[in-house]
């Protein structure tokens, strides 16, 4: 929510993909810039939109979030476009 703007909801969902669960995470905020993708989930890292914007935050967020799912054999990816916000998806397997 920190990160949107006007439109301040959020999409949330779950399904069973193959031999694992899938969730999903969809907001319309700021978005992220495709330079900002690949080091989000790296530890005290901010991408340059939100430091812009002086949103408050340390950057761990995502970093912990990502070792959570590593710690259990999943996956965390995203897709984001500048203006129009993201999408996160998390895999993990089923037991």
């Amino acid at each position: 929510m920190k990160f949107s703007d006007d439109r301040r909801e959020i999409l949330v969902g779950i399904r069973r993909n193959g031999e694992n669960a899938e969730f999903w995470v969809t907001d319309w905020g700021i978005g992220i810039d495709a330079d900002d993708l690949n080091q989000i989930f790296s530890s005290y890292y901010r991408a340059e939109n939100a430091v812009k914007t002086n949103i408050p935050g340390t950057g761990l967020g995502l970093s912990l979030v990502r070792h959570a799912i590593n710690a259990h054999d999943g996956q965390i990816n995203v897709t984001s476009e500048l203006g129009h916000g993201s999408t996160f998806t998390i895999r993990l397997p089923l037991l």
